[in-house]
């Protein structure tokens, strides 16, 4: 096209006025309506050909967005990689939620079609946009089709788990979306037991449902379904045994094609308006045979009589035979047609396609049964006539004597035929059309008077008449059938009315019913009746003339009072008023001695009447809701059978707490609701003694929601041992002598000790008083641990000598004397020693020489027993030394040679100095001298401050604190000097300090900030970054905490968490925030709420980096399963307690957590911001598939989990991956779309059964890669080696690579 002198094109000659844009001058209604005739992102595209058309796809009425719309170009549906599958369905996605979010309420929408692939983080998107729709448009139609990543063979039943999971959580985060739905498609799902029950209450207004290739978990099961708007069902492959329809009042239309059960797959129940079925299978050798008659269903048919085809075809229209074996004799069907007068139409296809055909030898493996030909013959000797038929069809023709003698027949019977169309196999196409527009065909269900609903009524009253039992709950009745009150007796006249039953139960639940009829007395034989969820204002009076009423719920109506006929009903065993407007109860009710269960909760009752107490039988009580004032002395007097009674909210001065307790105290299982008692202030030790005294069956007593000021510690504590004495003064002597008899012996408790030992290599014989070392602790001679505390021993056996394993001998509190040297020369392998409280004589140094390896050893409480100086000396190893109340009056010089010390405990002595050699022990982390009497501390002690931790002074006389010091390093940068008086740090800049003290730990900044006046009263505020380490509160290099440390140093975290964020100004925000704690619920929801009240109030700068480090208090190797599941609880409350904390959080440690289905997507996409993850021991459903989708994750570690495999599905700003200890033989890794993806780290100890890697097929998706990090942990080596041509196209980028842990004497060639 030549340009003119502007530049510009000229446009073509043939371009006129006329020719312009001819959809600008279409009006809105017509471009509308031929929108709505295309998929939705077409018409999208479309609009953007003209401006004015850009607005028109927020007018769309009918929207229709298909996944396979946004299919990349030039590949095939076939083709789509994982990477085609995530960008097709985040654009469905973001569409989605564009097109319903911001579309304009005042403009309808009638239809919404989506198919989409069960993504997680795109089925949220969808699912909240549909959620938002439906609470703002009134949709007619709703329909979910939902595709699978995997399709066909390819889907393994691995994955179909996986998918049936994700969909759970998918149906469990949206049900308001489900129950809108009209239409759903599914495929590829492994269903639990009560998924589909579940889905099918969910989806209310569900009219069509098919389900593709869907597994049951269990084998052979059955399905149930029953939903009252299904219209269509289609069940495709699927693993049922059997099908049971159950009650479908709607259902229309029944497709089921390839059952795999050997008999009948269907069975129908409750299903008056079907009119089409579709059956389609390939019948194996080993399945039978199916009877229209008994299934009224579709060569596994069986020819049958028309008497008995006749009551079951007698309103057959159209019957469609599809795919009928060539060469088979299709005479048979002939039997259809002489069963089923009203047919109109029938079409066979004849045709055996090449792709689908078996060899023989294939048909025998797989099972197949033999093409063989079905006779009939005619049950009329004469012959029969067919007057409807009026159309035969026949796909796949050939003029052979067989379809031909077929259609002759056919003529000879049909005496009405119009049409007969046959068609060859090159017509298969067209069959396939017809087919479609067949399913669409409605038959009409035949003349008569009787209303389908009508008819379902008469069903369900024949019902009750045979069995005393009527249901009619959930049918919206306004008013009773009259048939009712006149006890069923219309029934119908071919019934056989002396066989019937009186009516027993009557159920009329949740319906529209205002009022019951007097004509109730004619039910006399009335034994239970339920009119709960009604809008009853009143009762009959007949409702005393029913003489065998046993229970009757009228809860949920608007009775404003029962009658008081009501007394007459003597019979009354169970009463349910709730949830009506009751001011009283009659005093009639006090005649029905036998009623034992009274729920009156929820009403407007002040007072009730006496005469209640003659219902002595009473056992269960609910006043809850009501505004009674109090209960009469006389009622608990009479009610000595009342095990349970509920009576909270606002109950004032309800109970008579002197006669209620102390006649109720032959209760078995009393549970008092007791909120909100207003005079209820202070539960006293008294009242508490009295209480537990008088009700000695009392097992639980609720005081929740009461202004109580405080609660007795001695009501915890205090009383144990004396009520417990006082209770079992209350037990008879025979009552005494059996449960004497149930206290476990010695021999049993060692036996049980001994039995757990197995499994834990410790053995516990502690407390059990014994006077000698039982013969259990040698005889199992692996045990590492041996706890003899607290018993009477005097010495030690030669026996123990062979626990030649034994680490740990603790002897605490016992009666040994003499040092038992034999027995500790032969323990070799001893670290760890406890003789504490024992009269032991002195040790000698020839004594300890045996015991080199010993790190810790506590020999307080035994005076005598101090050890030689000399002595300590052959302890080299020695890493603790417990030496209380050992009478020490000097500091022992000895010591101060135990260059690994860590621990010293020297309280509880008369010692009064410390000597200046203390600075030689420069391990020391925790020094114990308090309950001395030392005046003055050695300057040299703070030589020890670089590692001490604990410092315990208290109990000494100490006549001044040591004054503040500051410590330099000389010029040379070696000596430590201690210069006294002064402070060279308030000379530095704030910005230097600022400097030094953001190196440290906050902690330790703080401890640092006390030394100086000025830096404790600005400097804290100042620093914007705060760390702050649970193990900054612990003593170092210690590995086991104990409970009481852990709670301690937790409490700290939360303190000084809560100090340095609650009172911070936001002028200066904090840029980087670390936080390391354990798991325990107080301390952690104080934390979290810390920092959510330091974002809310903008205390953290924007962007800032937020740390969460959280440690449970077992370490991984002590951790069994309930630990994880019982870790990832109190997690999951915390997480759901602070979603605002995780969702600003930048860096992210989890460890030993059980994880639910979608608990780590649920993390994932609540931590938006997330840049790190790492999980230790995080373990799941095993074998589960752990997929990974993130758009900010920057790095991610796991280490020890179960997962079968880990998919980097979509991380895009993912540059380094570690993964250590994977349980899968097969790659523990998937790259999906990782572009950045830059260092990877693969941790693993190569077992047997696991397969090598082959790293040109395993990083195939990760050609990128810079730096690579293998360690084989002295194992087998897991990577395959391969050649270079193929690992350069993944290796091409590689820069270093690190291999470790190789295994000695491997050739590394």
């Amino acid at each position: 096209m030549a340009k003119n002198k502007k530049g510009r094109r000229n446009k073509p000659a043939c371009h006129s006025v006329k020719d312009k844009d001819r959809l600008t001058t279409l009006p809105n209604d017509v471009l509308l309506n031929i929108l709505e005739r295309l998929d939705t992102a077409d018409a999208i595209r479309a609009c953007t050909l003209c401006k004015r058309m850009t607005k028109l796809p927020a007018e769309l009425s009918r929207i229709v967005v298909d996944a396979n719309s946004f299919t990349p170009n030039k590949v095939e549906p076939d083709l789509l990689t994982l990477s085609d599958v995530v960008q097709m369905n985040g654009a469905l996605a973001a569409a989605t939620e564009k097109l319903l979010n911001f579309r304009s309420q005042q403009i309808a929408l009638h239809q919404l079609s989506l198919r989409f692939y069960l993504r997680y983080y795109d089925c949220l998107t969808i699912g909240k946009a549909v959620q938002h729709a439906m609470s703002t448009y009134n949709l007619e139609t709703v329909e979910f089709t939902i595709l699978t990543e995997k399709q066909g063979e390819c889907c393994e039943e691995t994955h179909m788990l996986c998918f049936g999971k994700q969909f759970r959580t998918f149906l469990a985060a949206f049900p308001d979306a489900f129950a809108g739905l009209t239409r759903l498609q599914l495929q590829h799902l492994h269903f639990a037991e009560p998924d589909i029950p579940n889905l099918l209450t969910t989806c209310k207004q569900l009219k069509h449902l098919r389900l593709f290739s869907c597994l049951n978990q269990d084998d052979q099961a059955v399905l149930r379904i029953e939903h009252p708007q299904l219209v269509e069902l289609d069940i495709n492959y699927g693993d049922f045994d059997f099908v049971e329809l159950k009650c479908l009042p709607k259902l229309r239309h029944m497709a089921y094609v390839h059952w795999d059960c050997h008999g009948d797959p269907l069975s129908f129940g409750d299903v008056p308006l079907l009119s089409s079925l579709s059956l389609t299978n390939t019948s194996a050798g080993w399945q039978k045979n199916l009877r229209l008659s008994q299934l009224l269903s579709t060569i596994w048919v069986r020819p049958e009589c028309p008497k008995l085809l006749g009551p079951v075809f007698h309103k057959l229209q159209r019957v469609s035979l599809v795919d009928v074996p060539e060469g088979c004799n299709i005479d048979w069907t002939m039997f259809i047609l002489e069963a089923a007068p009203s047919l109109k139409e029938i079409c066979i296809t004849v045709w055996d396609h090449w792709c689908n055909m078996k060899t023989e030898e294939d048909r025998r493996e797989e099972g197949y049964c033999d093409k063989t030909v079905v006779d009939w013959v005619s049950s009329a000797p004469d012959g029969f006539r067919h007057e409807n038929l009026s159309k035969v069809t026949i796909y796949g023709f050939q003029p052979d004597d067989n379809l031909v003698g077929f259609v002759r027949r056919v003529m000879e019977v049909a005496v009405n035929l119009e049409e007969v169309s046959l068609y060859d196999r090159k017509a298969r196409a067209a069959y396939a059309c017809w087919c479609s527009r067949s399913d669409q065909i409605r038959s009409v269900s035949g003349d008569g008077d009787l209303r389908p609903e009508a008819a379902c009524m008469e069903r369900v009253l024949k019902s009750a008449r045979e069995s005393g039992s009527l249901n009619l709950s959930n049918r919206s009745l306004r008013e009773v059938p009259k048939e009712v009150y006149n006890n069923l007796d219309t029934g119908a006249q071919d019934e056989k009315w002396w066989e019937g039953v009186d009516l027993q139960k009557l159920i009329l639940a949740h319906n529209n019913l205002e009022v019951l009829r007097e004509d109730l007395r004619n039910l006399s034989s009335l034994v239970v009746l339920n009119i709960s969820h009604n809008n009853i204002s009143s009762l009959p009076a007949a409702i005393g003339d029913l003489p065998l009423l046993k229970s009757l719920d009228v809860s949920s109506n608007q009775i404003n009072a029962l009658p008081e006929e009501i007394g007459f009903a003597t019979a009354l065993v169970k009463v349910d008023c709730s949830n009506n407007r009751l001011t009283d109860l009659p005093v009639s009710l006090a005649r029905c001695l036998e009623l034992s269960e009274l729920n009156a909760s929820n009403n407007t009752i002040s007072v009730l009447p006496d005469e209640l107490a003659g219902c002595s039988k009473l056992f269960r009580l609910n006043l809850e809701g009501n505004k009674l004032v109090t209960l009469s002395d006389k009622m608990f007097m009479s009610w000595t059978m009342l095990t349970e009674m509920n009576a909270d909210h606002r109950a004032d001065s309800f109970f008579p707490w002197g006669i209620c307790f102390e006649n109720l105290a032959c209760s078995m299982q009393v549970c008092y609701y007791l909120n909100e008692l207003s005079k209820l202030w202070t539960l006293t030790y008294a009242s508490a003694c009295y209480i537990q005294g008088t009700m000695t069956t009392l097992r639980k007593l609720l005081l929740t929601g009461n202004p109580m000021r405080t609660l007795r510690s001695s009501l915890v504590s205090g009383p144990t041992t004396a009520l417990l004495k006082y209770l079992r003064s209350r037990l008879s002597s025979d009552e005494g002598a059996s449960g004497s008899g149930s206290t476990p012996t010695k021999d049993d408790q060692i036996a049980a000790a001994r039995r757990l030992s197995l499994s834990s290599k410790e053995l516990d014989l502690s407390g059990l008083g014994v006077t000698s070392v039982p013969p259990a602790a040698w005889e199992t001679n692996d045990v590492m641990k041996l706890d003899l505390s607290k018993n009477s021993i005097e010495d030690l056996p030669n026996e123990l000598s062979l626990c030649s394993s034994l680490q740990s001998l603790i002897l605490s509190n016992n009666k040994i004397k003499r040092w038992p040297g034999t027995v500790f020369s032969s323990l070799a392998s001893l670290s760890l020693l406890k003789l504490d409280n024992n009269p032991l004589a002195e040790i000698l140094a020839t004594d300890l020489e045996a015991l080199s390896k010993l790190e810790v050893l506590d020999l307080s409480g035994s005076a005598s027993s101090l050890p030689e100086p000399s002595a300590v000396s052959k302890l080299p190893h020695l890493k603790e030394l417990y030496l209380r109340r050992m009478k020490l009056h000097g500091f022992p010089d000895s010591l101060l040679g135990l260059k690994l010390l860590r621990i010293l405990d020297l309280s509880q002595n008369y010692l009064t100095s410390v000597p200046e050699g203390i600075k030689d022990l420069t391990s020391l982390i925790e020094l114990d001298l308090s309950d001395n009497n030392i005046t003055t501390l050695p300057p040299e002690l703070g030589l020890l401050e670089p590692n001490l931790q604990v410092l315990k002074l208290d109990g000494n006389p100490l006549r001044r604190v040591i004054d503040v010091k500051c410590w330099y390093l000389n010029a040379n940068g070696l000596t430590p000097s201690l210069v006294p008086g002064k402070d060279r740090l308030s000379d530095l800049p704030d910005d230097v300090l600022l400097n030094i003290l953001e190196r440290l730990d906050t902690s330790d900044a703080m401890k640092t900030c006390i030394l100086s006046k000025n830096m404790r009263a600005t400097l804290p505020d100042m620093l914007s970054r705060i760390a702050v380490d649970v193990a900054a509160f612990s003593r170092p290099n210690h590995r086991r905490l104990t409970l009481r440390e852990v709670v301690r140093t937790n409490g700290a975290v939360a303190d000084l968490t809560a100090a340095v964020l609650e009172f911070r100004r936001p002028e200066i925000p904090v840029h980087h925030l670390a936080l390391r704690f354990y798991l325990r619920y107080y301390d952690c929801i104080s934390i979290a709420g810390t920092v959510a009240r330091a974002m809310a109030a903008r205390k953290l700068a924007a962007g800032a980096a937020v740390e969460f480090s959280i440690l449970t208090e077992k370490r991984c190797g002590d951790c069994t399963d309930d630990d994880l599941v019982y870790f990832a609880g109190q997690f999951h409350t915390l997480f759901t307690a602070y979603p605002a904390v995780f969702a600003g959080l930048t860096r992210l440690q989890l460890e030993n957590l059980w994880f639910g289905d979608s608990d780590i997507a649920g993390i994932l996409l609540t931590c938006k911001n997330l840049r790190f993850l790492r999980l230790f021991n995080c373990k799941s459903v095993r074998r589960s598939v752990l997929q990974v989708e993130h758009n900010h994750l920057v790095e991610l570690e796991i280490s020890h989990g179960n997962f079968e495999t880990i998919e980097l599905v979509h991380v895009p700003k993912l540059q380094t991956m570690k993964c250590q200890g994977w349980i899968s033989y097969l790659d523990p890794l998937f790259f999906g779309y990782t572009p950045l993806l830059q260092s990877l780290s693969l941790v693993d100890t190569g077992m047997s059964w696991k397969n090598s890697i082959r790293l040109s097929h395993f990083l195939a998706n990760a050609p990128s890669l810079h730096q690579l990090n293998l360690n084989f942990q002295s194992e087998k080596i897991w990577v395959e080696p391969e050649g270079w041509k193929r690992l350069a196209p993944v290796l091409g980028e590689l820069r270093h690579v690190t291999l470790v842990d190789l295994p000695e004497g491997c050739d590394i060639a």
